[in-house]
């Protein structure tokens, strides 16, 4: 016995000791609640002993006299002669002397929470105060009735007839021969009626639906018992047949509230708690609330049971263990075993709640399922992205076609693209299908239990891909699983690879495409321009443009097949947004102008080499003999010759037409050559600059500076030519060849290395310094080293500007 609510109305967490003694499992709906309520020194205790077999305090006359024996509410546990375990409250005694006026309000609540935890109760009356208000307790009685209406008990379907109605046992206490129950059953429910009308009146002011009777809510039980000391026999007697009236036909099988033997100190505790707080006694709320917390603490210690056989399977996944079927197995283990030991527990509790956390039970397993399929998925999303092959496998496909279109030339040629859209969408259809196959067999617990929709309502999309009906053999629910994480970093790689795969092929068109203007436009220079002095610029130009015009023609014709292959399913909008004849007249004028500019550079020898063609040679081509030659008439040719090669420098500011042949045909060519040319933009705008510059209206291709230096070495050049040519005229002879000694020493010791100490006389001197001072040092004459060192500063003087003069005249001789 234990005293589970103190004097002072406190709760004592102390259910579960009383429990200890109950050798059933604590996880059963099959026991029964019953409390006994009465006024003090009645003999209630002595009733649950003689009816129970249990061991409550009991008054004592002989050595404590008529006092209070129990305090609070205290709770045993009965067995004798009963099929399930009995829990019996002993509430302390009514109208006690103890709590003096403050007695209603612990005898209200004690009311209260014997309705709210009891299957059956107990009113203990002595017959004298059978037709008494306060003694026979019926003021109480009238509480319990108007209780009855705020724990909302009819929501658990008790007026329905879907759970027992709570049982009000009347013992009537020290009933004579004379007496018996049929006498005392009408007197009890005469009594009941006039306190129902009276308890009607009242709620149906208050707005709440009255049932017509009481005994629509509580069933009534009437029970005369002689008194025992007087009659021991016939109390024994009565004993015996309310016992067997119990366990036939008054308790339930399970206990009414729907609160496992485990659960019950919860739920009394909370009950308790709203009675003390004066909250709002809600049955079925409170029913509910402990449903749903051991419903969560089964799941909580089902998850922690298996947290480690999931994480097992989520490593098992990561190391590719596992394959299709062994996850389909596994995991299937999980979900049985897991939802049994569940429903083990929860099953006994309010079915909703239940449901509710089964629920969150399998979203929590079904996603650690999810993250293992995405872990293994990521795996597989690796694998498919290594495409190193697919550029090579799109050339081959184009090689392929070329050859069919060698053997099919005058049929209609169907030419290999490479589609994007469709070769993601053709790599995602391999995820997708390896993703689908990764798959879980739902345990027959499940549609028993009607979870298919729930589980759809609460997994689908997130985390479970479709729920589907499989017939093969039997008919089982399979799940597969939501990777669309992995998916979508997949389709971002591909797309990546996509446009990688396209911007290779791109540089590779255009590598060619530049490669063929290079090779197409080199001889232009050469052919029409250093190798024809006579040529003139609107010559030149007008044979480039031909040449160009036919170059363009050539590689349209040559690209365009592979231009509609490469961009026919592009997306890369800055490349088709222009046609390929544009696009090869604009390469081909930007080429053009690159090689003129890189010709600029050694641009000094070509006119050199035309004043020579046409000075040096005569107009058969036979080389003038200046000897005897009249000055005057030199020096005129000498002028005509470097004024026609200068004028070549012109080329570099042709007219915009002379420099875009092809602009007629593309109207802003010039305007993307400005643009797509970084150095003529800036050289257009240095020109625009000088306001006094000779070549405003033309386009120039180099700077002024860059023109005037170009200018300034060609003519030293030819002032140089035409120097040697007077002295040849003046002398009759060719300038002093070169000693023997002089090729000797190139020989010996190099011509870069003799031309550098040469140009540095200073070197020199200080290397024959060096070696007297260390001649000196190793004889000690030091005398002897001012003298050798004054000698080769004069001898090496001389020598130097001996050699350095005659090497320098048979260079310019060379030349």
């Amino acid at each position: 016995m234990r005293q589970i609510i103190d004097y002072d109305c406190n709760f004592k967490e102390e259910v579960g000791e009383v429990l200890k003694d109950i050798s059933t499992s604590q996880n059963t709906l099959g026991f029964n609640v019953i409390s006994i309520l009465g006024c003090q020194s009645t003999g209630k205790s002595t009733l649950l002993n003689a009816l129970f077999d249990t061991h409550f305090k009991v008054l004592d006359k002989l050595t404590s006299g008529y006092c209070q024996t129990t305090k609070g509410l205290w709770l045993g546990c009965g067995t004798e002669s009963f099929n399930s375990p009995i829990l019996i409250w002993d509430v302390e005694g009514t109208d006690s002397l103890e709590r003096g006026e403050d007695r209603a309000t612990f005898e209200n609540r004690a009311a209260l929470f014997s309705l709210a935890v009891s299957d059956c109760m107990i009113l203990n009356i002595p017959l004298m105060n059978l037709t008494t208000y306060s003694s026979s307790n019926f003021g109480l009685l009238k509480t319990i009735l108007n209780s009855w209406f705020s724990l909302k008990l009819d929501q658990n379907g008790i007026t329905r007839g879907n759970i027992r109605k709570t049982t009000l046992l009347f013992a009537v206490r020290d009933i004579t021969i004379n007496d018996n129950d049929e006498m005392l059953g009408r007197k009890v429910v005469q009594i009941l009626d006039l306190l129902w009308r009276q308890v009607a009146e009242s709620q149906n002011s208050l707005g709440n639906q009255i049932p017509a009777s009481f005994s629509d809510i509580f069933e009534v039980k009437v029970y005369g018992i002689p008194s025992l000391p007087n009659d021991y026999d016939g109390f024994k007697q009565v004993v015996a047949a309310i016992r067997y009236d119990l366990t036939t036909s008054i308790l339930p099988k399970d206990y009414t509230r729907r609160i496992p033997l485990e659960g019950l100190e919860m739920y009394c505790k909370t009950v308790w708690k709203c009675i003390v707080d004066c909250q709002e006694l809600n049955i079925p709320s409170q029913i509910k609330l402990v449903s749903r917390f051991r419903c969560e603490q089964a799941k909580d210690d089902i998850l922690d049971g298996y947290k480690k056989s999931i994480k097992d399977l989520q490593k098992k996944m990561e190391k590719r263990e596992f394959g299709f079927n062994e996850f389909s197995d596994c995991t299937l283990l999980v979900l049985e075993n897991s939802l049994a030991a569940y429903f083990e527990v929860a099953s006994k509790y309010d079915h909703e709640m239940s449901t509710n956390s089964s629920i969150s039970l399998l979203v929590f397993i079904f996603h650690e399922f999810q993250n293992a399929v995405n872990s293994r998925m990521s795996l597989e999303r690796q694998d498919l992205r290594q495409y190193t092959n697919i550029l090579d496998y799109y050339k081959k496909g184009i090689e392929d076609h070329q050859v069919q279109y060698d053997k099919e030339n005058n049929e209609e040629s169907h030419y290999v693209s490479f589609d994007s859209s469709s070769w993601v969408n053709k790599e995602l259809l391999k995820f997708d299908s390896l993703s689908l196959k990764w798959k879980t067999e739902f345990p027959s617990v499940i549609s028993r239990q009607h979870l298919i929709s729930p589980i759809k309502e609460k997994c689908i999309p997130d985390i479970l891909n479709e729920i589907s009906l499989s017939s093969q053999g039997k008919e089982v629910f399979l799940a597969t699983y939501n990777t669309q994480e992995q998916r979508k970093l997949l389709s971002e790689t591909l797309e990546i690879h996509s446009k990688k795969i396209y911007e290779k092929l791109v540089e590779e068109f255009f590598e060619s495409l530049i490669k063929d203007i290079l090779k197409e436009i080199s001889p232009l220079l050469g052919d029409h321009f250093l190798s024809d002095p006579k040529l003139k610029l609107d010559d030149f130009w007008e044979l480039t443009g031909s040449s160009i015009v036919n170059i363009h023609r050539l590689l349209v014709s040559k690209y365009e097949q592979q231009w509609i292959t490469l961009f026919k399913n592009s997306n890369m909008n800055e490349f088709t947004s222009s046609g390929l004849e544009e696009e090869i007249a604009l390469q081909l004028v930007l080429k053009f102008i690159q090689l003129i500019q890189q010709q600029s550079k050694y641009f000094h020898i070509n006119i050199v080499d035309r004043f020579k063609n046409e000075f040096e040679l005569d107009q058969d081509g036979v080389p003038r003999q200046w000897i005897g030659e009249d000055a005057k008439t030199m020096k005129e040719l000498f002028i005509k010759a470097k004024n026609n090669s200068l004028q070549i420098t012109n080329v570099f500011y042709p007219r915009k037409d002379q420099l875009i042949p092809l602009s007629g045909r593309f109207s802003n060519l010039f305007d993307k050559i400005i643009e797509n040319s970084e150095d003529l933009s800036g050289i257009i705008a240095l020109n625009k600059g000088h306001g006094n510059g000779k070549f405003l209206d033309s386009v120039p291709l180099i700077s002024e500076s860059n023109l005037k230096e170009i200018e300034s070495k060609a003519s030293q050049e030819i002032t140089s030519i035409f120097s040697k040519a007077q002295l040849i005229q003046s002398t009759g002879r060719q300038p002093q060849n070169i000693p023997w000694w002089i090729y000797l020493l190139i020989i010996i010791l190099g011509f870069d290395e003799i031309t550098y100490v040469l140009t540095s006389p200073v070197l020199v001197t200080l290397l024959l310094l060096l070696a007297s001072f260390i001649y000196s040092y190793l004889t000690g004459n030091f005398s002897s080293f001012c003298n050798y060192s004054q000698q080769f500063v004069i001898i090496s003087t001389k020598i130097l500007h001996y050699i350095s003069g005659a090497i320098h005249s048979s260079l310019d001789n060379r030349k």
